[in-house]
């Protein structure tokens, strides 16, 4: 069970659910009835996209949606949710495998946790979910990051540079995506206060050179991240 309060670059985050918001209703009423069932008692969940923003850190953020990750048990959770029509509605959840969530691999040493009606939830940090956003970026996306940097301040365009350096892999995970994500990236860094800059041609490989000297050369992931970011991104 992971702790109920996490910190990343000191960004405090704190795991609750506050039953007010429209998503913590539904996720109230979701983990009620999956703890009376005999497999999915046992089961627990990733919460990520907008709906943590709201139910977690009460921003101004209506999710349409409560996207979650379960870990066992996926395709049972699903067709249960189907059952009990929280498929629909305002919001509604989606049952996604963990590919889905696009944020670094890691992201669960900076995620925070608590037990709703016995349920684990996993919430990931803000700095994560934003990052899980940036490979579509729509006008909510948008809309929600910018209620964090009007709430919390964060992220900078510092926490852009110091989240890419930690976590390279997100430019292997989303080799469907890798045009856009960098985009997107360019566009919040200037957003965030940031000079102009090709992260291509400026950023990308500094960012590589310099995880190099914090983490193990020999990492096979890291190896990986880096072997597919100079290739893909010239």
């Amino acid at each position: 069970m992971l702790g109920t309060v996490s910190s990343w670059r000191w960004w405090k985050w704190e795991a609750r659910v506050e039953a007010a918001t429209p998503s913590g209703k539904v996720l109230n009423k979701l983990t009620s009835l999956m703890s009376k069932d005999i497999d999915l008692k046992d089961t627990g969940i990733v919460v990520f996209g907008s709906a943590p923003l709201e139910f977690a850190s009460l921003l101004h953020v209506k999710s349409a949606d409560i996207d979650i990750t379960p870990d066992q048990f996926l395709e049972h959770l699903r067709n249960r949710v189907r059952e009990w029509k929280l498929d629909v509605g305002d919001p509604f959840v989606q049952v996604l495998p963990p590919t889905v969530f696009k944020a670094g691999k890691n992201y669960l040493l900076r995620a925070c946790g608590l037990k709703l009606n016995e349920i684990e939830i996993i919430i990931p940090h803000p700095i994560d979910i934003v990052f899980g956003k940036l490979h579509r970026m729509e006008e909510k996306d948008y809309t929600a990051i910018n209620e964090l940097v009007e709430t919390f301040g964060r992220p900078t365009f510092d926490d852009l540079h110091h989240y890419m350096i930690e976590n390279a892999d997100i430019f292997e995970a989303s080799s469907e995506t890798i045009d856009k994500l960098v985009t997107n990236i360019e566009v919040l860094w200037v957003y965030l206060g940031g000079q102009p800059l090709e992260i291509r041609t400026k950023y990308l490989e500094s960012s590589l050179r310099e995880t190099a000297k914090l983490f193990n050369e020999g990492n096979e992931a890291l190896s990986e991240a880096q072997a597919f970011a100079r290739t893909h991104l010239k």
